[in-house]
């Protein structure tokens, strides 16, 4: 029994002790709670940083200067800032409570943690006690009675230990949820002082834009003040330029009244010179006409029959009585099939309306004599290495100027027929030619090249080179600012200034297709142009616009070329057809179907048309090569 006692107190000394270590060292590795921190949110009325704002507040008063009121922006801007403040810190509240309470309970824990660690010492005490009781007992006689005390008292023991330890695992459990409870409290403590820090740089970042917004509204401030004055400069200016302005218009209105009043005049005094050219004009031919039936009539009594008709027709191209006038060429006098064997391209009468010269492909240019009949040319000009596509006489009448397919303008002087001079520069072939009538040593041509060159004749090279935007197809000369028109593959009219070589206007659009022909009438001021639209206009170079569209079912234009000519008097149009024939518009009677004139044998394209200043005759070439002679019939 002795044995067995000590056996077993041995082992309840031993439970005891490994008890008690664990639960000290259960509460020594219990973290130490954090001590209580001061509230994180102000106090009502108290904010945590001290900052210092001045606003200026500038509004305008009746008299439109500023007026300063710092005190009221101030102190709405503290208030924001306030409520701001108050908005960002309200919702942790609640988590900075619940902080203070999980402390509060970490401070109960410990000290039962503490009234534990005494208990526990008080047990390990006693349970030395009982040992050493245990010891003195084995020493000692030990009776029933006090071995059954002994042992109630070690149950007693084993009992408070296994509540001890019931404690200290509720305890450790209590002490793990504080422990979470304080990380979660310490994460939200972190976010929060994040939060407060990123505040504070915002707040510094705000007080840096008031002092920048401070800056600018002195510099408005000053700037509106200069404002003030330089408005007030600029209106006085203004005032000064408003007086001046209605000096200037009204002396614009004075100077326009007088420019229309001069132009007035001119207009009159040009259209007495007209009006005395005209009668000096009528005369001559007049006088002409009266000494050509003087000679006829002598010539008739000598006996020469050819000489008899040419004079008769002389005198009847002469006559501009109103039956002459009315009169229009309405016969084939005559026609020579093969004047030039592969196509006649050009036609061109010198200004006294005596001498015709035509080109064509069989590189020549032929002369002929525009009054006597006959189906021999008085001379043919050699000197062209290509075909020609274009023929003028200069303003005096001394020199021919061809249009060459090789990119050349090849002179030849009309009294002898040598070849003078070939000028080279266009870089395409050459569409067209176009002596000046004002200036005998002055031509101007077109070419493919979508250029339009000046040439001195008396120089011998180009004097001015014109860019196009289109091809130009053909180039006559007018009067006025423009000096010059051309026809282009696009369809439109342009005119030129040729002392600057500016373009100074455009009709756009005239034709539907490109531009075939252009002819300007003697004034200068009216051009007939025909298109591949099978379309003949008629345009007023002053105003830019159409003055009449001229059809008929008989007009096409069948390649790419097409032939128009004006009267003398601008008072009729006539335009060659694919068919062969020739179409004559009266202009005074628009509307009215034109007169045609066709032969009766098979007919070739018209290719080149002229119509002689002095009425009669028109001439026409065409594709096969031949040139034909339309004159008024023998009643007229």
């Amino acid at each position: 029994r002795n044995a067995r006692s000590s056996i077993t107190q041995r082992s309840l000394a031993l439970r005891w002790a490994s008890t008690s270590c664990a639960l000290s060292s259960c509460i020594r590795s219990l973290p130490s709670p954090p001590p209580l921190t001061t509230p994180l949110l102000p106090d009502e009325g108290e904010f945590p940083w001290a900052c210092s704002i001045e606003i200026t507040h500038t509004h305008c008063d009746k008299e439109g200067m500023s007026v300063s009121d710092p005190s009221h922006l101030e102190a709405q801007l503290a208030s924001q800032i306030v409520t701001l403040w108050r908005s960002q810190t309200a919702p942790f509240q609640a988590i900075v409570d619940d902080y203070a309470a999980v402390l509060q309970r970490a401070q109960e824990s410990h000290v039962r943690a503490a009234q534990l660690d005494r208990e526990a010492n008080e047990a390990r005490a006693e349970n030395d006690t009982l040992l050493r009781a245990l010891e003195a007992a084995k020493r000692g006689a030990v009776t029933q009675e006090e071995f059954a005390a002994l042992q109630a008292v070690l149950t007693r023991t084993e009992t408070d230990l296994t509540a001890a330890y019931k404690d200290k695992a509720m305890l450790a459990e209590s002490s793990l949820q504080v422990t979470q409870q304080l990380s979660v409290v310490r994460d939200i403590n972190e976010q929060q002082t994040r939060e407060i820090k990123e505040a504070e740089a915002a707040i510094r970042t705000l007080r840096d834009q008031v002092r920048a917004l401070r800056g600018e509204v002195e510099r408005l401030e000053e700037s509106v003040a200069m404002a003030g004055k330089e408005a007030e400069a600029q209106r006085n200016d203004a005032t000064v330029s408003a007086a001046r302005a209605a000096a200037l218009e009204a002396d614009n209105a004075a100077l326009a009244r007088r420019l229309v009043e001069l132009k007035e005049a001119e207009i009159e005094r040009m259209n007495d010179i007209n009006r005395q050219g005209e009668e000096m004009l009528t005369s001559a031919k007049r006088q002409a006409a009266e000494l050509l039936a003087s000679a006829s009539a002598q010539a008739r009594a000598a006996g020469p029959g050819a000489a008899v008709a040419s004079l008769e027709r002389a005198a009847r191209g002469l006559s501009l009585g109103e039956a002459a006038a009315d009169a229009l060429p309405a016969m084939l006098a005559r026609s020579v099939p093969e004047a030039h064997g592969a196509g006649c391209f050009g036609l061109a009468f010198n200004r006294a309306g005596t001498a015709l010269a035509s080109c064509g492909a069989d590189k020549t240019v032929k002369l002929w004599d525009a009054i006597a009949e006959g189906s021999a040319p008085m001379a043919t000009l050699h000197g062209a290495f290509e075909g020609l596509n274009s023929v003028a006489w200069t303003q005096d009448g001394r020199s021919v100027v061809g249009a060459e397919s090789r990119s050349a303008l090849r002179v030849w002087a009309a009294d002898t027929g040598r070849l003078a001079a070939s000028l080279t520069g266009h870089a395409g072939r050459v569409t067209g030619v176009a002596a000046s009538p004002a200036d005998a040593a002055l031509v101007a041509s077109c070419a493919a090249d979508r250029t339009i060159k000046l040439w001195g004749l008396d120089r011998g090279f180009c004097t001015r080179t014109l860019m196009c935007h289109s091809t130009c197809n053909a180039v006559a000369w007018a009067s006025g600012a423009a000096g010059l028109a051309s026809a282009h593959f696009d369809g439109a009219l342009r005119l030129w200034d040729a002392a600057s070589g500016r373009q100074v206007s455009e009709v756009a659009g005239l034709h539907g297709g490109q531009v075939c022909a252009l002819d300007v009438g003697p004034s200068g001021v009216m051009a007939l142009t025909a298109g591949k639209d099978n379309v003949v206009r008629v345009v007023d170079l002053r105003a830019l616009r159409v003055q009449c569209t001229l059809t008929s079912r008989h007009f096409n234009v069948g390649g790419a070329w097409s032939v128009v000519a004006l009267s003398a008097d601008e008072h009729h149009a006539a335009a060659g057809s694919a068919d062969g024939s020739v179409l004559i518009w009266d202009l005074t009677k628009p509307g009215t179907a034109p007169s045609r004139l066709s032969a009766r044998q098979a007919a070739s394209p018209v290719t080149a048309l002229a119509w002689s200043p002095i009425g009669a005759p028109i001439v026409t070439g065409s594709k096969a090569g031949g040139v034909a002679f339309w004159d008024r019939a023998e009643d007229d």
